[in-house]
């Protein structure tokens, strides 16, 4: 069975029990995929950088020789988590929804996804999915430290057509809603895969839960981007370009992307 196919298996029994959340909002940026990170070399000491972002280079340089790389990561900063991936990964974002938002960063072996529900849904639940979908399932609790937090969480292992996979699906704490973060790896016989060793130490270094990014104030700007977009498309069908509303509008609309943007990024 091919990996897209496991993956496949696995999204569709995470997506079990999705209520509907009336009043959709607007997915513009939400399926937009981190761009990646560059790594500045200034006299051998290497320094990570975001695009858009500042940083601090300490210490003193005099006529430095410096180079640019492109970085190996690349930095996910949605329903209000955030985290480094490898530069590599597959990026497949399912935002239309906005009970399910889950987004999707593939690898060779190793699949991450996160899923941002408007209700209640536990580890367990989407634990107790996974055994309906699939046949030989274990499950267990664990509890995995991510940026010097602990999330707790489900360990399952499924064995699908010869091949064993195993899962860690921790919950992520929420003011709103759910989030899950779940890693799926194709293992080699049951052992863990050196693609899973890579991306769960970027994990351990780099997740971050709350903090500067406010779900709420998240969720509450997409509200009116939405409904600023909907006046807009309104508008436009009896007034010209040139009218002054459509130009507020416009600039409201604007503004508001742009506070998006920040919000998403914690801030900046």
């Amino acid at each position: 069975m091919s990996k897209s196919v496991l993956t496949a298996l696995a999204i569709s029994a995470g997506a079990l029990g999705a209520q509907a959340w009336p009043g959709p909002l607007s997915t513009q940026d939400l399926d937009r995929e981190p761009e990646r990170a560059y790594t500045l070399i200034l006299d051998g000491k290497e320094v990570a950088l975001q695009p858009g972002q500042e940083v601090r280079i300490e210490g003193k340089f005099e006529n430095p020789s410096a180079r640019l790389e492109l970085g190996a990561t690349r930095h996910f900063a949605y329903a209000g988590i955030g985290f480094d991936y490898p530069a590599e990964f597959v990026w497949e974002p399912d935002v239309a929804d906005p009970a399910i938002r889950m987004w999707t960063m593939d690898g060779s072996d190793i699949t991450l996804m996160v899923f941002r529900f408007s209700f209640g849904f536990s580890a367990e639940e989407y634990a107790d999915s996974l055994g309906e979908e699939l046949d030989e399932v274990s499950a267990d609790p664990i509890q995995r430290k991510l940026g010097g937090q602990a999330l707790a969480g489900v360990g399952v292992r499924a064995e699908v057509a010869g091949s064993v996979l195993l899962y860690e699906v921790l919950e992520v704490p929420s003011q709103v809603g759910s989030t899950l973060l779940v890693v799926m790896d194709a293992t080699e016989a049951g052992m863990h895969t050196a693609e899973y060793q890579r991306t769960m130490e970027l994990l351990a270094a780099s997740f971050r839960v709350g903090g500067p990014v406010n779900a709420e104030r998240l969720l509450q700007l997409e509200e009116e981007i939405a409904d600023v977009r909907q006046q807009i498309e309104v508008f436009e069908v009896t007034y010209t370009d040139e009218q002054p509303i459509l130009k507020e509008l416009r600039d409201r609309l604007a503004k508001l992307e742009a506070e998006l943007e920040r919000a998403r990024a914690g801030g900046r």
